[in-house]
């Protein structure tokens, strides 16, 4: 089961860092969400941000 964990955490990181990099959230804000709210939140940024220029779709 570590390496569920391990994916679960990496994917975390991962849209926490584009979340705060997007400059939506601060990583203390957003450290306590669940993956599943991460996602949420990623999904909008990821729409709303679509086409502009340095923001990347990271893994999506």
């Amino acid at each position: 089961m570590p390496y569920l964990r391990n994916a679960v955490e990496k994917r975390r990181d991962q849209v926490i860092t584009f979340l705060v990099k997007s400059g939506t959230f601060k990583r203390e804000d957003i450290q306590s969400l669940t993956l599943s709210e991460l996602e949420v939140e990623y999904k909008k940024v990821a729409k709303t941000n679509k086409g502009k220029k340095g923001v990347r779709n990271h893994g999506k």
